[in-house]
């Protein structure tokens, strides 16, 4: 579902009314739970992570060392906390959990609308 390449955004916390858009350099090949998440992010930073169920590790870069807000600048610091988004599938739920739908809908729509682009809602995965 996810893939290098693909966007996410971040709001830091403390810094909500700015959301940086990051890139995804790399996603895991497996699903991890808690423990093995907190490995990852190491001794210093494991305390604080919330992680109840099993994840998926990606890793993003920074569009920048710094960011705006109000017109100060603001440096990105290690511990940094804040939530990132990333659309994971683009698809009404009913359609996934009835494939045979999907194509009905599909054919439907482009009865209706052969010229207009997908107008079906996007479900976003949060991350913390």
């Amino acid at each position: 579902l996810l893939k290098p390449g693909d966007k996410l955004r971040l709001q830091v916390d403390g810094f909500h009314h700015v959301t940086h858009e990051l890139e995804i350099d790399s996603v895991g090949e497996q699903i991890v739970g808690p423990n093995e998440a907190r490995r990852f992010v190491g001794r210093d930073l494991s305390d604080a992570l919330a992680v109840d169920g099993p994840v998926v590790l990606v890793q993003a870069s920074l569009p920048s060392s710094s960011f705006e807000m109000d017109g100060q600048r603001y440096g990105f610091a290690s511990g940094m906390f804040g939530k990132a988004e990333a659309v994971v599938r683009n698809e009404v739920i009913a359609l996934a959990f009835v494939p045979s739908l999907k194509a009905w809908v599909e054919r439907a729509w482009q009865v209706a609308a052969p010229n207009a682009p997908s107008q079906q809602p996007r479900q976003v995965s949060h991350v913390r």
